[in-house]
């Protein structure tokens, strides 16, 4: 992951995070739909540690610890000062620009 493919800017006031992919190929590889599981899972729990979200999920704990690394790196979740991985986003909202021919 490249620092530039982060931006931070403002929608209507609202502070505003920004996470670029080069493609739906590369978006498709950080949000697995177990991925994507695990997310919706964290945000609906709070705060857990690797273990207790494995569990939760029902999925072996080197597994789950891999996909957190993953969506820590793309800062989709963080950890808290106890060890515990959280959500810290109210939402994630994808926008896909289609590319025009040219003229």
């Amino acid at each position: 992951m490249d620092s530039s493919q982060f931006r931070v800017g403002s929608i209507e006031g609202v502070g505003h995070f920004g996470v670029g992919f080069a493609n739906m190929a590369q978006f498709g590889d950080v949000f697995t739909s177990k991925r994507w599981e695990l997310v919706e899972s964290l945000k609906a729990s709070g705060p857990l540690s690797i273990y207790a979200l494995a569990k939760r999920l029902g999925r072996h704990y080197r597994n789950v610890h891999k996909d957190v690394g993953a969506l820590m790196e793309w800062m989709v979740i963080e950890k808290d000062a106890d060890g515990h991985v959280f959500v810290p986003w109210d939402g994630i909202d994808v926008r896909l620009p289609l590319k025009r021919n040219a003229a």
